[in-house]
């Protein structure tokens, strides 16, 4: 009822219309946009622009700060060159946007809709920010860099973070066949949408995360990340010279076993080439393998050049 209600007054109030266009011709052709625009709404500190429609504009060249916008719609927006600070997105459609080199400083999604957008290009960067159960389905990650910034029980399921770099940030909920990379994999993808911050995971926290069927590759360094329950979750260093050692040791196991065994290397070896860490879940690999196999196969890994495994 409240976001109908939002939307109706810019459409029939001829205060809001007027604010409307105003609003509309700064995001057209460029320029600033913050609470000095209208008084109206009960915080004078913050433009509230609850409700707007900005849908198929394409938007370029703005500073934008200190804005609420609860409510509102940038479906199939292009969005270029921004600087968002200190602004609000409650419950917004941002389904199909296309989002290139912008900067998001100190916001706030919560609820909001990114089904279909594509997020990063040209290295948008997002800093000191939150995004809170929000819809990333079918969502195109294509080099965003996040600082400080808060995944908090978000849809994320079958994403591919495409060449994105994690600087302390944190998830928390659940995670579901989600592709974390090192940066692109292939020379062509940098030569087409440019060389991608490296992406370090520094400080990254999914300690508050569940992992289901994660992958990581092409040198995505995990030796800062930290994990949750020890007795499910294990992150390994040494991956390939680990899996290489349990590739040795199958020669020692019973038929059954080793053929198992066997599927999992040729899995897990794919991207151990380029990558040195990698976390593992014990649910993931019981699900696939048995919970017999599978405590066969982690207790061999957790062995390296006969020491014991150590966080």
């Amino acid at each position: 009822m409240l976001k109908n209600e939002m939307s109706k007054r810019w459409n029939f109030d001829n205060e809001f219309l007027n604010i409307y266009k105003s609003v509309v011709k700064t995001l057209k052709n460029g320029g600033r946009l913050g609470p000095d625009v209208s008084n109206i709404g009960s915080d004078v500190n913050t433009l509230d622009l609850r409700g707007a429609s900005f849908e198929l504009l394409t938007i370029k060249n703005c500073l934008i700060n200190n804005v609420d916008f609860s409510y509102s719609s940038f479906r199939n927006c292009w969005l270029e060159n921004l600087k968002f600070e200190n602004c609000y997105f409650y419950k917004v459609d941002l389904s199909q946007i296309s989002d290139h080199n912008n900067t998001f400083i100190n916001c706030n999604f919560v609820e909001c809709n990114f089904n279909g957008a594509g997020i990063g290009y040209k290295g948008s960067k997002i800093i000191s920010s939150k995004f809170e159960k929000c819809n990333f389905t079918r969502t195109i990650f294509n080099r965003p860099e996040f600082v400080d910034v808060k995944f908090e029980k978000c849809k994320l399921k079958n994403i591919d973070f495409s060449a994105s770099s994690f600087e302390s940030c944190s998830f928390e909920g659940l995670l579901n066949n989600v592709w974390f990379r090192g940066g692109f994999p292939l020379q062509s993808l940098i030569n087409t949408f440019g060389q991608p911050k490296k992406n370090e995971m520094k400080f990254v926290s999914f300690e508050n995360a569940e992992l289901i069927d994660l992958t990581f590759s092409d040198n995505c360094d995990l030796s800062s990340v930290s994990v949750g329950n020890s007795d499910i979750y294990i992150k390994f260093d040494h991956w390939k010279n680990r899996l290489d050692q349990l590739k040795v040791n199958l020669k020692d196991w019973e038929e059954l076993e080793r053929k198992e065994a066997e599927i999992f290397f040729d899995v897990y070896s794919v991207h151990a080439v380029k990558q040195d860490w990698y976390i593992l879940s014990r649910y993931d690999i019981d699900k696939q393998y048995g919970k017999e196999i599978s405590e066969k196969i982690i207790n061999t890994m957790m062995y390296y050049n006969n020491k014991p495994y150590s966080k």
